[in-house]
């Protein structure tokens, strides 16, 4: 969704329930969400033009609340090398300048001046450090973000043959101070066409252009956060970057400054400033992504037509991520420039009738063939200690010995079967049975090639036949069954093989299999011939409610699945040549309780309304079997 367009987008279906999602087979484990995008109308062949625009502004709600009692050091005396806050008590101080010690220090930008500051001891908890002020890293990293959002769409037509054509501009700036970006041009073109009375064709075509910069998180030593929050509140991060110079006056430019490198001359910063971080320390990315169909539709009858539809999703990702040489991450720097390729191919042939048998019977069918395959490539390199420090971020910029190239790709198909019946009672009872048979290159040459994926749900609006009243407006009760799955990794089930890194005996000189024309390993995991998708089973009740004129709704659901099969990967014993090995080795149990209630407290006809949602939810999971193994790594 992050690809398109807001303002395209016509209707969000999410399929969160086995039975719903059962269609999408081995793809369906989590569910599905459905986007229908907008198409052209009948404008009697007049043109159409709609703009929106939108400006926001977002900044951080809430921060974990941090101490600002004690400094930096431990055992309740200052201390500049100190990891953690269990320093002197600061409101203790005698305030005023800190006291220097030695003859090397740092210069900032700005002109001042740091020197070592003396720490405490049992006489003097505070040494040399007077001060008694505290500082809001936050605000160091954190401002005010802006987006601004643009999109027109022009649509027409007539009869026969209706366009659409949309374009929308995203600019946001994040709310980190700096090299934190994001900006998104999105193209798309909808034609559709009634060929003959029979014959009609659907084509669309999205084309995106994203551009961001984005900012190192997660818990790392370059990380924002962890540097932020692990800096004592005594210590001031806004002087990040200074000239350093020894008592001999000797300068080295250009240092990292940080509460664990407090006038620059560690080799390493312990934990990055997270200004360092921020400004030096730079991740930026190249997103070009087409996602174009055509349909076909042909009216057989008045009740049974023939479809088909192809697509292709196609993306490409330039991806480069450069640490600067002081970084704790990767002291002497590292670059990594990537190149990621997807493309997917979708193909659906099926036949869809519709037919009323009756006046309390109409019925729906669809049967259909899917053909899905995607290709994955992520081609690169990677190169770590910079020959020379703030240059501009190149391969070039390190030894021949330190680049390490990459290059991975993968390979799935999926090939199915399936069909959906539907079936409509006195316009009161409803029944939908659907089922799935898949095969996949993903899949074990031992294990079955064919796996079903059913799924039967009905529902009883009971209101129909009792007939409503001031009290209950709508009620409906329902019931579903499901099984839906989850598709191996490609590749899982072959032992593969890898070029090996050089390496050495020893006593001798390096080695290098690129050296004696190419050298490779067999993997130490093993492949699994008899490994097949996940399952999960699933079964739901429920009820739904519009009480008092539809003024209050109420919706209650209990639901109980079970995942077999579950994908996992385990140690095995090392006489057999390997390490580890992905197979079939779960079964987890989920069973839970969801509760819907909301309130339509006041609705004019105006437009304005005021409503409130409020929902409980409640649910175990637990862990049934792994298959004798005593443990797994989940991370």
């Amino acid at each position: 969704m992050n690809d398109l367009n807001p303002a395209d987008i016509a209707n969000v279906e999410i399929l969160k329930g086995a039975s719903a999602a059962a269609l999408w087979g081995s793809r369906a484990a989590n569910g599905v969400i459905v986007i229908t995008t907008k198409k052209g109308s009948n404008t009697g062949g007049k043109v159409q033009v709609s703009y929106t625009g939108s400006v926001s502004f977002d900044e951080v709600n809430k921060m974990p609340p941090l101490q600002t009692k004690f400094g930096q050091g431990s055992g309740g005396k200052f201390t500049t090398s100190a990891v953690s806050s269990y320093g002197d008590l600061i409101v203790a101080r005698p305030g005023g300048s800190d006291a220097y010690t030695g003859k090397a220090y740092v210069q900032f930008p700005d002109g001042t001046k740091r020197f070592s500051i003396p720490d405490g001891t049992a006489a003097n908890t505070h040494g040399g450090k007077n001060s008694r002020e505290v500082y809001d890293h936050a605000k160091d990293v954190f401002g005010l973000g802006r987006a601004t959002e643009h999109a027109i769409t022009l649509s027409g037509g007539g009869e026969k043959n209706q366009i659409l054509f949309s374009y929308a501009n995203t600019d946001q700036k994040g709310i980190i101070k700096a090299n934190s970006d994001y900006k998104r041009n999105v193209v798309r073109v909808n034609f559709q066409s009634i060929i003959t009375p029979k014959l009609s064709a659907n084509v669309n075509m999205n084309y995106s252009n994203i551009r961001s910069n984005r900012a190192q998180q997660g818990s790392n030593t370059s990380g924002i956060l962890l540097g932020q929050l692990r800096t004592p509140p005594d210590f001031d991060n806004a002087q990040w970057v200074g000239t350093a110079y020894d008592a001999l006056g000797n300068a080295t430019f250009d240092k990292q400054i940080s509460y664990r490198n407090p006038i620059g001359f560690s080799p390493s910063s312990g934990f990055d400033n997270p200004l360092w971080t921020i400004n030096r320390n730079k991740s930026f990315s190249v997103v070009n992504r087409v996602i174009g169909n055509i349909e076909l539709k042909y009216d057989w009858n008045d009740w049974l037509s023939l479809k088909v539809n192809s697509g292709l999703d196609s993306y490409s990702d330039h991806r480069t991520d450069f640490i600067d040489t002081q970084s704790a991450e990767a002291l002497g720097g590292e670059y990594t420039d990537q190149f990621i390729f997807e493309s997917q191919w979708n193909t659906n042939l099926f036949a869809v009738g519709n037919k009323r048998f009756s006046k309390y019977f109409t019925g729906t069918a669809t049967m259909g063939f899917n053909y899905n395959a995607v290709q994955y490539d992520n081609v690169g390199a990677t190169a770590t200690k910079h020959i020379v420090a703030n240059a501009p971020p190149k391969l070039s910029n390190s030894p021949a010995a330190n680049r390490t190239p990459f290059n991975n790709a993968a390979t799935t198909k999926t090939s199915a079967g399936f069909f959906e019946l539907n079936g409509d009672f006195f316009s009161q009872l409803f029944l939908t049975v659907t089922g799935r048979a898949e095969t996949a290159s993903t899949f074990g040459p031992e294990a079955q090639s064919l796996f079903f994926y059913p799924s039967i749900s009905g529902a009883w609006q009971f209101t129909k036949l009792t007939g409503s009243n001031d009290i209950v407006t709508f009620g409906k009760l329902r019931s579903s069954f499901g099984i839906v799955g989850k598709q191996p990794d490609a590749y899982l089930n072959l032992t593969t093989y890898s070029e090996q890194i050089p390496y050495n005996v020893w006593w001798g000189q390096q080695l290098s299999g690129s050296a004696y024309r190419g050298g490779h390993a067999i993997s130490t995991k093993a492949g699994n011939p008899k490994i097949k998708p996940e399952k999960k089973q699933e079964t739901e009740v429920g009820v739904d409610l519009r009480l008092f004129r539809d003024r209050v709704t109420f919706a209650a659901t209990a639901y109980k699945n079970k995942t077999t099969d579950v994908i996992l990967s385990t140690q095995v014993t090392p006489s057999s040549g390997f390490s580890e090995r992905t197979g079939n080795v779960g079964v987890i149990e989920n069973k839970g309780l969801e509760f819907n209630l909301g309130a339509n407290w006041l609705k004019r006809a105006e437009g304005f309304s005021w409503t409130s949602n409020f929902i409980w939810s409640a649910y175990r999971n637990k862990v049934l079997d792994l298959a004798g193994a005593q443990y797994v790594f989940l991370a």
